[in-house]
């Protein structure tokens, strides 16, 4: 028996569908009547339906082959990774200590207005990770975090998207605290 999926014909694909849809029927996980169809229209119905899902989803979810190689040898998608990476990598600050801080100092002006936040700023810069040692370090209740930390969640945003360089920002309009 052969399977087309895609435009690759598996074998072991189409062997794999007979024997889940058997296993599946034979432990209850499918259900089958006897008196409604026989044994292999049952089974063909199975492996028609997973095998139409499993095209949809590769039609959603295309693979990209390993077997297209550059000219050097190399698997072309590797290749393709290789080149993003070095261009993130050329991109990244040198100092992520330092874009850190400055990113803090640049929430800290964005929650000014908001002296929850700014607790909440001052535990994570104290070196708090975890929720509890956050909210002993800021002396809030676990909804005052919650809150504080939704505010602070859409600072991050407005603040990434203002520019794609932490340095070039322009001061905040209004923050969306003050406005209240």
């Amino acid at each position: 028996m052969r399977a087309r999926v895609g435009h690759v014909n598996d074998t072991d694909y189409a062997g794999d569908l007979v024997q889940d849809a058997l296993t599946d029927t034979v432990t209850g996980v499918l259900k089958w009547d006897p008196s409604a169809k026989t044994l292999q229209q049952h089974i063909h119905d199975v492996i028609r339906m997973r095998t139409n899902w499993d095209r949809k989803r590769a039609r959603r979810f295309p693979q990209e082959s390993l077997d297209v190689l550059t000219a050097d040898g190399e698997p072309e998608i590797l290749a393709e990774a290789d080149a993003v990476l070095l261009e993130r990598a050329q991109d990244a600050p040198e100092d992520p200590t330092a874009l850190a801080t400055e990113c803090l100092a640049k929430l800290r002006q964005f929650a000014t207005a908001d002296p929850t936040v700014l607790r909440l700023l001052d535990a994570l810069d104290r070196g708090a990770t975890s929720k509890a040692d956050v909210m002993r370090f800021a002396g809030v209740s676990a909804v005052a975090y919650g809150n504080a930390r939704r505010r602070l969640r859409r600072l991050v945003a407005q603040l990434s998207s203002r520019s794609s360089h932490i340095g070039t920002f322009p001061p905040p309009k209004e923050t969306e605290h003050a406005a209240h």
